[in-house]
């Protein structure tokens, strides 16, 4: 099987997994997914893996839910830094801690585009040195705690190359409290950001709205408060909205957001305060497939535009 080039044994064997070491031999290989297999005592086998030609072939490494590293108690294993062509690397939910994730992680794996550290131990905190990832486009760390204490880490860390390359951001579930953070502005390449599920309590931004190739934006259930800014006509690319379950967002819903009428295509405004007439411009959205504004205080009636929205539903979209 020396000719294989992907490789997916994903929640595929029960207990304990005895993994050979003529893996290592697959020269071709440039995609190994071992997800969700128990392999907490087999780290020093996986050393002897990865010092085969393997490390010279592989792309992509998925290691989620894996617990690879639990026996070592100690930083993350030296062959992961071998892998001279890895450029996707899952290590969700391993229960990583801060001791495992070295200072210098940002200055040996130069080739990563994605990086998944979500679920970990929520206290894992995250090194500076990630920003000088500077081929990073997608970086996941849902589920770590990011209070305060991380703040000014977070502005060195995006004060790097990884501002320029950096595509997909994901922050769920990260305790992330106060104002909006003022360096997610500089993320000028973004295409999606995900910071749903925190404590954020702050009006909306007008930062945000300088994020022009964001298509992807997920800010539901936070806290924020206020009106929501009528800038929308400078994200040109935006497809999907959610700004549901933010009980203190209040005022009109934007007319604005009949300027992006060639692209969004999810709307949820569901849970908040908005009231007002709901805007004629809603009918100008002509790649609309999901609309939902429920649990608001619209008045009015609906207008008949909205009869020029090719599909539509309401209701809850997950």
């Amino acid at each position: 099987m020396t000719s294989l080039k992907v490789l997916d044994l994903s929640d595929s064997f029960q207990g304990d997994v005895q993994i050979p070491t003529t893996l290592g031999n697959l020269c071709n290989l440039h995609t190994l997914v071992l997800s969700y297999l128990n392999l907490s005592l087999e780290s020093a086998k996986l050393g002897r893996i990865f010092s085969g030609c393997l490390k010279h072939s592989l792309v992509e490494l998925d290691l989620s839910h894996t617990s690879f590293n639990i026996i070592n108690n100690s930083t993350l294993p030296p062959w992961l830094y071998k892998l001279s062509r890895l450029e996707h690397l899952n290590l969700h939910s391993n229960a990583l801690q801060d001791r495992d994730i070295p200072a210098n992680i940002g200055d040996f794996m130069s080739s990563l585009k994605s990086l998944d550290l979500s679920y970990n131990d929520p206290g894992l905190s995250l090194p500076t040195t990630l920003g000088n990832l500077c081929k990073l486009q997608e970086l996941s760390r849902s589920g770590l705690n990011l209070r305060s204490k991380e703040a000014t880490k977070f502005e060195q860390i995006f004060s790097g190359c990884i501002v320029q390359s950096l595509r997909k951001l994901s922050s769920v579930e990260t305790y992330l409290q106060g104002d909006m953070p003022d360096w997610i502005g500089g993320l000028k390449n973004l295409q999606m950001l995900d910071l749903s599920s925190n404590q954020i309590n702050s009006t909306l931004p007008a930062l945000l709205f300088n994020l022009t190739t964001i298509s992807h934006l997920d800010l539901s259930h936070n806290d924020f408060h206020g009106s929501i800014l009528s800038l929308f006509e400078n994200m040109i690319s935006l497809e999907i909205l959610y700004l549901g379950a933010n009980s203190h967002l209040e005022g009109p819903i934007p007319v604005t957001l009949g300027c992006i009428r060639n692209s969004l295509q999810w709307l949820v405004l569901l849970n908040t305060s908005l009231g007002g007439h709901f805007p004629d411009e809603i009918g100008n959205l002509k790649s609309l497939v999901w609309l939902d504004i429920g649990q608001n205080s619209i008045s009015g009636s609906i207008p008949t535009t909205i009869g020029c929205v090719d599909r539509r539903s309401f209701g809850n979209p997950f």
